[in-house]
């Protein structure tokens, strides 16, 4: 199996992936005597005589001699890794004294008491409890998704984990939905739905996977960017067979725009589509239909008109005035 090497330790690189990353790749390196290079960093500098191993890659790393020609060609050789991964960046800082010599266990130890000390623990955590407590989720924007918020608390209490900090699954959801200042209905709807049942409200994965379906069903219905409407006496924002501006009197100021609401024509669930009725069906077959014969059209008359636009929704109506649709 290959396994890449971390990526490089640069300002605003994570302590934990790098240090995970170096240890795997490491480990699959073969030093002297085919033995892996993770012997060099591993922690217990004498080993245990007692110990009992699962593996012969976990017996080897345990009990290798840290000292030697061997190892000295072996320590040399990952110090060159991990100076080629942290040159020039903050990390190399605590390296640097370690450079004449090669001394990779005495380096790598320089690092580790540098990013998991008490002043560096400090700190994550500080910058880890203040990322959560700003960040605020408004609604979908180009630059900040709900994605970007939640990634956002995914980051933090993974830093806030690496130095014991742990936080109960129930206070993880709580300020989840706090930092939520989405007003619209189908966000409420998902926040209460969270608090009043225990296996969301308990559970910070599960409450993350019911406010993204809730809120992406929601901009998928009610997004009206793109969406028009279809009259089933006619068509075109004017009405008509041509769309004229008040031909068959369905124009934008004409009579009969009657009441009702949109029907989606993409995708449902299952679910979804079971809550329609049996003419909000009809009304979806229609519509779909309509569609693709208006790409159709469109396309024979060579892309006039708009040939990437297709009808979205279908307006379904109330009884009122002439009881015809008006187009959107």
């Amino acid at each position: 199996m290959h396994v890449t090497p971390p990526t490089k330790y640069k300002t605003g690189s994570k302590w934990k992936p790098f240090k995970e990353g170096t240890i795997a790749y490491i480990n699959s390196v073969k030093g002297a005597h085919n033995i892996p290079l993770a012997y060099v960093i591993r922690e217990q500098e004498i080993p245990d005589p007692n110990a009992v191993y699962q593996t012969e890659h976990q017996r080897l790393i345990s009990i290798t001699p840290l000292v030697g020609i061997e190892y000295e060609e072996d320590n040399g050789k990952v110090f060159d890794f991990l100076k080629s991964w942290t040159f020039n960046g903050l990390a190399w800082t605590w390296m640097r004294a370690f450079n004449t010599t090669r001394n990779d266990r005495a380096s790598w130890q320089a690092l580790v008491n540098h990013f998991e000390g008490d002043a560096q623990r400090d700190r994550v955590i500080d910058h880890a409890y203040a990322a959560i407590a700003a960040a605020r989720y408004y609604g979908e924007r180009k630059k900040f998704t709900f994605e970007t918020y939640v990634t956002i608390h995914q980051d933090s209490y993974a830093d806030l984990s690496q130095y014991g900090e742990i936080i109960s699954e129930e206070k993880r959801v709580r300020d989840l939905l706090q930092g939520i200042k989405d007003n619209s209905a189908a966000a409420s709807a998902a926040k209460g739905t969270i608090l009043a049942t225990p296996t969301l409200r308990n559970n910070f994965n599960n409450a993350i996977a019911h406010l993204a379906t809730t809120l992406q069903l929601s901009m998928l219905m009610n997004d009206t960017q793109n969406v028009s409407s279809y009259n089933s006496q006619g068509q075109g924002r004017g009405g008509g067979q041509q769309g004229g501006r008040n031909a068959n009197k369905g124009g934008r100021g004409g009579r009969g725009r009657g009441r009702g609401r949109n029907i989606y024509l993409g995708s449902y669930t299952p679910e979804q589509w079971r809550k329609l009725s049996k003419e909000e069906k009809q009304k979806v077959y229609d519509g779909r239909a309509k569609s693709a014969e208006q790409r159709s059209q469109q396309n024979t008359l060579g892309g006039r008109g708009n040939p990437g636009r297709g009808i979205a929704s279908v307006n379904v109506q109330q009884p009122d005035v002439d009881n015809s649709s008006q187009l959107t």
